[in-house]
């Protein structure tokens, strides 16, 4: 007999509603868990329940159990046996979904293995038996299009896969949906690539609890209501334990939604046998091209959306991030509707050919005809991910350009760049600001004549300068910043005349109050003086958060007393952990900042600003961009980052100087195009 746990958890409460379909949360379960399991002189059992749930998914760490044997099973529904390190081979994954409010846990160890248990349960994921999001009226006649109805889209809706996943919001994990589509590589070898959107899956932790379901869909006819198709709904055992999943998957490559919205995922094993794995589009999609995209809208069965590509829109804020319409398309959608838990499909063309992943969806009811999908470009995509698809071009696929960062003049301006890039090597060119146009907007080679445009500035300089940036992405990304000046003005700072190379970005900052102590302020700002490690973070938490932020009283540095100017924003820097100081102890506030110490400051400071940890990872080109910068430098990785998105050029043609001194006037400049030129939030 088994002995019941019953955990009565109250449900996390979320402080407001995300955006996206919630269809369960997660509950802790204590420590001592394991030591209640039963031993019955051959295994050891164990029952877990979340009362009122409708299925639960349970979360090992630390699993490895060797030559043992691990099954979970539940009210019709089993997984396992699992054994070595489960899915993922690296002792931390999530259980398949289990249907019911009752897991069974059985452990069977091998012949000599030890008396422990060899894991972990923290976590248990619990399902509610609907989604809690129903708060707009909505029908499957009057807004969505069941698959029945487009009988010749039904191979290509076999590509196509509801999601599972665990993500957080404003600190409290729940579980959603969205949607994704297999992949196909150049070479057909069947690997479970699987594509979404990046603002589905983007860290490891949500990759490693993914879940995919193949093949749901309705059979019936179309006039089932839209509830009777929901997540909650085909949890009962006699359909959850014939659905088709695979559980777990790998990031391969992601990219944010101010760069297109993407990510692509390795699946931990194969999709079920008869699925397509859906070939892909590497040209722009033209002008009132037909499209359709195979989706789940709130975890519902597969619908479809039938529309064509409109004329691109002027960019647009979506949860705070910024989104440019270089990056995008815009869909009208004419039959159907996407919704929440749609996210991630693909937008696909009429002979089948993945084009984009749906960002977001239209936020109408279903008696407005006016239904706009925005998608990210497959094109812009494919680029950062091509490697990953078997090309067969031998070395990296490097574009590089000639274009160089400039100042723009108020009456706009322009030129034309060239790109070098291998043969077959594909590349994109994007503006990441209204105000600045380019094209071609993709290709693949060497090409001569790229052409970018920036629209004249009516505002009064200084205070209205604007900086502004395009990009060219292949396998990293090459960022020209573009800083434009208004049509004139009074000085702002004595000491910084409108000739000063850096008078744009020293005023542009001023507009915005980010200033440091150190100087006669506000009378000037010493451009030629070296700036300090404490006034570096006073120009930085200053960008981040102007003079509204809570910064706790103690000192973390032993250096750093609380009468020190820079004591608030140096400890706010450690506290957001884009410092961690000269030693362990010490800050070094009056030292100067040195170009390497710099670049780590900013970096990190851009990933806060972009809504990230300090300490995200990020992706870099391992060839050394300058001389004297190795690998082995402590600021390697940010120093090559800094090349990447154009914050810097270095200090010569080849050399980046990592130990020098910066001025206040440099800092100035780094300061406008890592924080506000390369922010989300703009």
């Amino acid at each position: 007999m088994f002995r019941a746990l019953v955990f009565f958890l109250l449900t996390p409460a979320l402080m407001a509603q995300p955006a996206r379909p919630v269809v369960g949360d997660t509950r802790p379960l204590p420590d001592h868990l394991l030591r209640q399991a039963l031993w019955d002189g051959s295994k050891w059992s164990l029952e877990v329940r979340s009362p009122g749930a409708a299925a639960l998914r349970l979360h090992f760490t630390g699993f490895h159990v060797g030559g043992g044997l691990l099954r979970i099973t539940g009210t019709g529904s089993a997984a396992g046996p699992f054994t070595q390190d489960g899915p993922l081979s690296d002792g931390d994954f999530w259980s398949p979904l289990i249907a019911g409010d009752t897991a069974i846990v059985e452990y069977e160890p091998s012949p000599g293995a030890s008396g422990e248990i060899p894991f972990r349960i923290p976590q248990v994921g619990h399902f509610y038996p609907a989604p809690l999001r129903k708060d707009r009226e909505r029908g499957l006649v009057a807004c969505h299009a069941d698959l029945t109805t487009q009988p010749a889209w039904l191979a290509a809706a076999s590509s196509v896969a509801l999601m599972l996943f665990e993500t957080t919001y404003m600190g409290i994990p729940y579980w959603t949906v969205c949607t994704g589509t297999l992949l196909a590589d150049t070479n057909h070898t069947g690997r479970p690539l699987f594509l979404t959107a990046h603002h589905c899956i983007q860290t490891d932790e949500e990759a490693r609890s993914l879940e995919t379901y193949w093949n749901f869909r309705n059979t019936g006819p179309s006039t089932l209501d839209y509830y009777s198709g929901n997540f909650g709904s085909w949890i009962p055992a006699s359909l959850a334990s014939t659905l088709q999943k695979v559980t777990g998957a790998t990031i391969l490559k992601t990219t944010s939604e101010s760069e297109g919205d993407g990510t692509l995922l390795l699946l931990a094993a194969n999709p079920p046998p008869g699925v397509m794995f859906a070939a892909w589009n590497p040209r722009e999609l033209p002008l009132a091209a037909p499209t359709g995209t195979v989706h789940h809208p709130d975890g519902s069965f597969q619908r479809i959306t039938l529309g064509q590509r409109a004329a691109n829109d002027p960019g647009t804020n979506v949860e705070a991030r910024f989104r440019p319409s270089d990056y995008y398309y815009k869909i009208s959608e004419q039959v159907g509707l996407t919704e929440g838990g749609s996210s991630g499909a693909a937008l696909l063309t009429n002979d089948f050919l993945v084009s984009g992943t749906l960002s977001y969806g239209p936020e109408v009811s279903c008696a407005d005809p006016n239904h706009i999908g925005i998608y990210g470009r497959f094109t812009h995509f494919l680029p950062r991910i091509q490697s990953l698809l078997n090309f067969a071009s031998p070395g990296p696929c490097m574009a590089e350009i000639t274009a160089v960062n400039q100042p723009i003049p108020a009456t706009g301006g322009g030129g034309t760049f060239n790109i070098s890039a291998p043969p077959g090597c594909y590349w994109a060119v994007a503006s990441d600001y209204n105000h600045i146009s380019v094209a071609p907007n993709a290709g693949s080679g060497p090409r001569n004549g790229v052409i970018f445009t920036v629209s004249p500035n009516s505002g009064t300089f200084p205070t209205s300068a604007r900086p502004g940036t395009f990009s060219v992405i292949s396998e990293e990304r090459r960022v020209v910043h573009l800083m434009q000046e208004g049509t004139g003005g009074n000085i702002v700072y004595a000491d910084v005349p409108l000739t000063h190379p850096f008078a744009p970005e020293i005023n542009f900052l001023k507009g915005y109050n980010v200033q440091a102590y150190g100087c006669a302020l506000p009378s000037g700002f010493c451009p030629e003086s070296a700036t300090t490690r404490g006034q570096m973070a006073e120009f930085i938490i200053r960008t981040l958060y102007g003079d509204n932020f809570i910064a706790a009283g103690s000192p973390y540095f032993a250096d750093v007393a609380t009468t020190h100017p820079a004591f608030r924003f140096i400890q706010k820097m450690k506290e957001l952990d884009i410092t961690g100081g000269c030693t362990l102890t010490t800050y070094c506030p009056d030292d100067p900042v040195t170009r390497g110490q710099m670049a780590a400051f900013l970096i990190r400071a851009l990933q806060v600003r972009n809504g990230l940890d300090g300490r995200a990872p990020f992706s870099i080109m391992q060839a050394p961009y300058f001389t004297d910068t190795s690998p082995s430098n402590i600021f390697f990785s940010y120093i090559q980052e800094m090349k990447e998105l154009g914050i810097t050029s270095g200090c010569t043609a080849t050399a980046y100087c990592v130990n020098d001194p910066t001025t206040r006037g440099q800092i100035a400049v780094f300061l406008v195009r890592a924080l506000f030129a390369l922010s989300e939030n703009r």
